[in-house]
């Protein structure tokens, strides 16, 4: 099971999805339309995440038999799958059917009452006092980290801020880390006759969504990302209630996947002209924002983490892990993490970072396998920021990871694990001299212990890494208070 099997998949689902949308629009325009919103995105990317891990669609997609039928929840995604797979799959019986329609019927209004539950909580608790300027939505914890900044800043200015909880995070997350939430509203009922069946769920949040906000009423909602059906859900309502929407790049896709094309936000804020380049032909009425990451140094911060490079506490070499999902095949992580070993192994008086990825841990088994190297960190994501990770190292490594990327601002040389053949990165940092590539496990090691031992080899990317963040990071004054200014402005 390669990567290049997986990535292929990707693209096949992507094609696919706009494939159907498109012949559903074709057919009935506002198929997709809840109110006045435009759903499409949303459904779009409820598509992707659904079955881009769906192991048995990916394995029929190799050439392996499609085994039983589609799982219910997947039958309206049907046309997809066959998109896909090239010939017809079959679906459950028409009282299976009628079975899940009557619980997927039922589910909301549980929810409803869970969603009582929690607002009358919020309410006794912790929704702040005046209308909040700004309400911030965080999918996950890692989300949430990403967005704190931010708020920490409005609040040093005395602008109220507020957390929304009609979807991700919910108000006891929040009361937990002491920040302001809004209690959320039950939402609106709609009849729902004769939809779409790829709306139910979709229709339920975005009630949601729309009676918060309508309630709260800032000047302006940001997200981070975009890539979430529930960040559509929320730019479609604030546009319906005429609030600003503002979406943050928190990360980046170096392949072509569905998340990221026809976004709809007032205005999305990246870190530097080079990834709205890339964005632009996918988004073509999206405005975007090069205003600079917030959580990377900058100004005369950012010259003074350069002038550390040759210092000793910025001679690690990083590995970035991720978890072996959509077009990572699996046990990469371990097969990197076993390299880290024998890196270890071979330059013990080599200080080595190791950075857990925000969504999965390491397991117990992966762990012990660095287990008695007294040169190697491990490097926890809740509690470090990327900012103090990237200002150890002198050489960052990854598969395809966003910190290759942001390891050029400051000036680490960043080594791309290729498991592709015949693939190139995406922003290409081999192309460019600010990095290099590895065309699999062994190679990676013999350019990693180049590194570590040739100084004027590791110097020459410096040069070319300066180039590339330049064009790609926004680096000029201050990006917290640019984005700020941004978000407050009327």
């Amino acid at each position: 099971m390669s990567e290049t099997d997986r990535l292929e998949y990707v693209h096949a689902l992507t094609d696919a999805i706009l494939a159907w949308t498109q012949r559903e629009t074709a057919r009935r325009p506002r198929v997709f339309h809840y109110g006045n919103a435009d759903l499409t995105g949303a459904v779009r990317r409820v598509a992707h995440f659904e079955l881009v891990r769906h192991d048995p669609l990916y394995r029929a997609f190799r050439g392996e038999p499609f085994a039983g039928s589609l799982p219910l929840r997947f039958r309206w995604l049907r046309s997809v799958v066959e998109h896909v797979l090239a010939r017809r799959v079959p679906c459950r019986q028409p009282l299976a059917q009628y079975a899940w329609d009557t619980l997927a019927g039922a589910a909301p209004w549980l929810m409803r009452y869970r969603h009582w539950r929690q607002r009358s909580f919020a309410a006794r608790h912790h929704e702040p006092r005046e209308r909040p300027r700004v309400v911030f939505y965080a999918v996950t914890p890692k989300m949430y980290r990403y967005l704190r900044p931010l708020a920490q800043a409005l609040q040093r200015r005395g602008e109220p801020y507020a957390f929304g909880t009609a979807f991700g995070m919910r108000a006891d997350f929040y009361l937990a880390q002491r920040q302001p939430c809004l209690a959320g509203a039950a939402g609106r009922s709609r009849s729902f006759r004769r939809r779409h069946p790829s709306l139910r769920q979709l229709r339920f949040f975005y009630d949601r969504i729309y009676a918060e906000l309508a309630r709260a009423r800032p000047a302006c909602v940001v997200v981070c990302e975009g890539c979430h059906s529930t960040d559509s859900l929320v730019a479609e309502a604030a546009r319906e209630l005429g609030i600003r929407s503002v979406c943050l790049q928190q990360g980046w896709a170096p392949k072509r996947v569905v998340n990221f094309m026809d976004m709809c936000f007032d205005r999305f804020v990246t870190w530097g002209e080079g990834f709205a380049e890339h964005l632009r032909p996918l988004n073509p009425e999206q405005r975007f924002s090069p205003l600079g990451s917030h959580i990377l140094p900058a100004g005369a911060a950012l010259e003074e983490t350069w002038n550390r490079l040759d210092t000793p506490e910025r001679r690690a070499v990083a590995v970035a892990l991720q978890p072996d999902v959509n077009a990572i095949p699996a046990g990469t992580s371990r097969a990197m993490l076993e390299m880290t070993a024998r890196v270890a192994a071979a330059y013990p008086s080599q200080h080595v970072l190791v950075r857990e990825h925000p969504n999965r841990g390491v397991s117990d088994d992966e762990r012990a396998l660095l287990d008695g190297f007294a040169n190697v960190s491990w490097n926890d994501p809740n509690e470090i920021p990327l900012c103090d990770f990237l200002a150890q190292s002198a050489v960052v490594v990854a598969l395809s990871s966003t910190t290759l990327l942001e390891a050029t601002v400051v000036g680490a040389v960043p080594v791309v694990v290729n498991l592709r053949p015949n693939q190139r990165h995406n922003p290409d940092l081999h192309a460019a001299g600010a990095g290099l590539q590895a065309e699999g496990i062994a190679e990676a090691e013999r350019l990693i212990a180049r590194l570590i031992t040739d100084d004027a080899y590791r110097r020459a990317f410096r040069a070319p890494m300066r180039r590339f963040a330049a064009h790609y990071f926004r680096q000029d004054g201050d990006p917290l208070s640019r984005i700020l200014d941004h978000l407050l402005e009327q």
